[in-house]
């Protein structure tokens, strides 16, 4: 029964599974960063708005991809991804990391294999949580299961192999596992800090400004905030209620520690402006609280219309105030990501 030494594993829950596991494996190597850290450092806020023409499907998201990868290439660590569609393969490189003590991060399709998730909790999150990151920690070939914690549990939870095969292999939109994988070399020596953070800040703003695709960044949120009002146009109610659903649980239900990922920003900016010593970043942190709000009254609302379309954000009666609302949101949006571009860019 291969397992990492549990001693120097300090887990503890979550807001968003991917900055908590690296937080985790960070943690494992003797690098203890908070999530808000993790987050941060892997490019941090942002935007993602994909609407697939083919089946009416709405993604949203608030945060940059590949937020691991990221922050290791950040903190200057020797860092390993893999991807493939080979199974057999993948779990023999997993077991391998296990046998020489090296966790290991992947990816699982929520919806085809969490099951120790309580119906209470799991409701709502199965459907859209496709690309669910956890940090590994042994495994039993006697009685098929691996050990892993999850960002939602303080304790540790176990997999078996065949539930663990499917949701390593999920292929569901918009992001398949595909055996993702990440583990790091242990490290020698970190990175400055304070570089480190200088460079984190500049990839958000980069990220968010020169996307490469236009469903993201600046330019994702601009789209979303006008297209909404489109929706009724060409979805038929289920399609709505469902989208509207969808676009709720990407605000505030699934990782994003609510507020669109907007608290979690700041509370990095924050660290940011106390170890820079930038004061010139307080009141920036400050409105990043304040449009988080923004961003639950927006959640509340799609929640209010997945259940009753005459209701929340499509309530015609109050068209033209959400429409406000939502520019009012990009506008402040705009002139954050602008301001912080002037700091440090």
């Amino acid at each position: 029964m291969p397992k990492i030494n549990q001693q120097k594993i300090k887990h503890k829950k979550g807001v968003n599974c991917e900055a908590s596991a690296l937080r985790d494996l960070l943690s494992y190597y003797g690098y203890e960063l908070n999530e808000d850290i993790c987050f941060g450092l892997g490019g941090g806020a942002s935007f993602l708005y994909v609407r697939y023409a083919s089946s009416n499907d709405i993604f949203v998201n608030g945060r940059t991809e590949d937020i691991a990868e990221a922050a290791c290439s950040n903190l200057g660590l020797s860092y390993n991804v893999s991807r493939t569609f080979d199974t057999e393969k993948s779990f023999c490189r997993l077991k391998k990391h296990i046998d020489q003590q090296a966790p290991a991060i992947i990816s699982l399709d929520f919806s085809s294999c969490l099951s120790y998730y309580g119906d209470s909790l799991a409701v709502g999150i199965s459907e859209y949580n496709n690309d669910h990151k956890i940090f590994i920690n042994g495994y039993d070939d006697n009685l098929q299961i691996i050990y892993l914690y999850d960002n939602y549990f303080q304790e540790e939870k176990t997999l078996s192999y065949q539930k663990l095969f499917k949701g390593w292999n999920g292929d569901a939109k918009p992001f398949a596992p595909e055996h993702w994988m990440l583990t790091i070399a242990p490290p020698e020596k970190f990175l400055s800090l304070q570089d480190t953070l200088l460079h984190a800040v500049q990839l958000n703003i980069h990220h968010y400004l020169h996307p490469f695709g236009t469903g993201m960044g600046l330019k994702g949120l601009k789209k979303f905030s006008k297209d909404i009002f489109k929706w009724p146009l060409f979805m038929s109610a289920e399609e709505l209620k469902k989208n509207c659903y969808s676009v709720y649980s990407s605000l505030e239900l699934i990782g994003s520690g609510g507020g669109n990922f907007r608290r979690m920003q700041a509370r990095f900016l924050k660290f940011v402006s106390e170890q820079m010593y930038l004061s010139k970043l307080i009141p920036l942190y400050e409105e990043y609280f304040n449009i988080a709000l923004l961003w639950r009254e927006v959640a509340k609302m799609f929640h209010e219309s997945s259940q009753n379309l005459h209701n929340g954000i499509f309530n015609e009666n109050k068209i033209g105030q959400h429409q406000q609302l939502l520019e009012n949101i990009y506008k402040t949006e705009h002139d954050l990501i602008y301001t912080l571009k002037q700091i440090f860019l």
